[in-house]
């Protein structure tokens, strides 16, 4: 049985998702079984309709990295991470705050789950983290 990484991703700055996705492209390179759970904020990056302030801006410095033509958008690492087998859920709960529902979501969403479904899953990794 492989390794497995789980993490809670609620936040919508670009510096954290960025990490996320580096930390799970990493994870999925090494042979982990990886699970993204995002909630609240993180859940802003499914949607497939996204507004102009759904993204906390990045630093200036940040910003002249992203420019780097070998630099991934947010976009690339999300589907980098799915074609590695990185397993995204979105939190049930967090969409009903929301008042989203699974049709509002991009494809790339493995399932809609609550938060025991997440720790039954988390309970037997070995890296857990939030961000």
């Amino acid at each position: 049985m492989a390794e497995k990484m789980a993490m809670v991703v609620s936040t919508n700055a670009i510096d954290k998702l960025i990490t996320v996705f580096n930390m799970a492209l990493g994870g999925a390179s090494m042979g982990m079984e990886v699970i993204l759970f995002f909630s609240f904020h993180g859940i802003e990056l499914l949607k497939k309709d996204k507004s102009g302030d759904s993204y906390q801006k990045p630093n200036r410095s940040l910003e002249k990295m992203m420019a780097h033509p070998k630099f991934p958008s947010l976009d690339q690492m999300v589907m980098m991470c799915k074609e590695m087998g990185v397993k995204f859920i979105a939190c049930s709960q967090s969409m009903e705050f929301m008042g989203l529902t699974r049709e509002d979501l991009l494809p790339v969403v493995d399932s809609v789950a609550g938060v025991a479904t997440f720790l039954a899953d988390a309970g037997d990794s070995k890296i857990n983290l939030m961000v």
